[in-house]
């Protein structure tokens, strides 16, 4: 029997149950999204900076304050904060929001996902897929910059992280795939997927939910350039999310999503990859291009009819 909280996918809906702390407060299913999501990103942010102060200071990372305020130079501390910040300001901020709802693990969907290995097997395929077709809906720079003042702060924002990014690649293969693959993944799920999508399908049809939190997560990033292909992912990752009952599918396409590119990155810099592939605004050959499209389109196909024929998910009491 279903949760009357939540429809047959498991997304939730409607007012907040009775007992739940929201329910007492008597709040609308958009109450706890509006009112507390950006004062507990900032606290839970400024938590996590301090939390980066401490550690590094006690690795002996930073041997003053002084110098955590240029720290351009020093790279652990850099990919240290981008962590903790993450699983602050993010990851916790989403668990904490969704206690207030009776259940974090239904609200954040931390559920068994309704997907088989075929299932895992043709997500993989997809994003793989996805990630040089995607690269097709990327704005050339050189448009971006014709936007008057807008677009010449657009071009100066998409130099300053491509520069930034090229910092973070140049180091250990398997420590940016932590920092820059797993976490934020993980972290950035669980809050627009988990948190954001969840709340507004409370109060809005599920299609309208997923795509404004996939405008809100590719608005985030403040990248112009990349902002038609990062809307098609987070739009992508939400629909998996609703159809498999689980945020741990649109975790793992997330992650493979950034690994592709981490490692495309790492590879170009190596020597071993083409240069452009550094490029925030760079075209793949159009085979390669289409081949993918196609790819991506047949495996996202196969991959509906796999999620569309699974059993909807059963909930067991769980005050968590």
């Amino acid at each position: 029997m279903h949760d009357p909280q939540h429809d047959p996918s498991g997304h939730p809906q409607g007012p907040y149950p009775e007992a739940s702390l929201y329910g007492r407060m008597r709040m609308p299913g958009w109450g706890p999204l509006v009112l507390f999501t950006l004062p507990g990103f900032v606290t839970l942010s400024a938590i996590g900076l301090l939390l980066t102060v401490v550690a590094a200071l006690s690795l002996g990372w930073l041997t003053s304050l002084e110098q955590f305020g240029n720290l351009n130079a020093n790279m652990p501390v850099l990919k240290l904060m981008q962590a903790l910040l993450q699983l602050t300001g993010m990851a916790q901020l989403a668990y904490l929001l969704a206690l207030g709802t009776g259940s974090a693990r239904r609200e954040l969907a931390l559920t068994t996902p309704r997907l088989d290995a075929l299932g895992w097997a043709l997500l993989l395929l997809f994003v793989v897929a996805c990630v040089p077709a995607l690269s097709a809906f990327t704005l050339p720079s050189e448009w971006v910059a014709e936007w008057g003042s807008f677009g010449q702060w657009a071009t100066g924002q998409e130099d300053e992280i491509e520069q930034m990014l090229l910092r973070f690649l140049a180091g250990d293969l398997g420590g940016n795939l932590i920092v820059i693959a797993l976490v934020p993944a993980l972290a950035e799920e669980l809050l627009f997927r988990g948190w954001i999508q969840g709340s507004l399908a409370r109060v809005l049809p599920i299609s309208a939910a997923i795509w404004i939190t996939a405008a809100i997560f590719s608005a985030i990033h403040l990248q112009v350039i990349g902002f038609v292909p990062r809307l098609l992912l987070g739009a992508g990752v939400g629909y998996l999310r609703w159809r498999t009952g689980s945020i741990w599918p649109a975790v793992f396409a997330h992650f493979v999503n950034n690994a592709v590119a981490v490692t495309a990155a790492h590879l170009a810099l190596a020597g071993q990859a083409p240069r452009e592939w550094l490029e925030t605004d760079a075209r793949l050959p159009l085979g390669i291009t289409l081949g993918a499209l196609a790819l991506s389109l047949a495996a996202g196909w196969a991959l509906l009819r796999v999620t569309r024929q699974a059993p909807a998910p059963t909930f067991a009491a769980d005050p968590n």
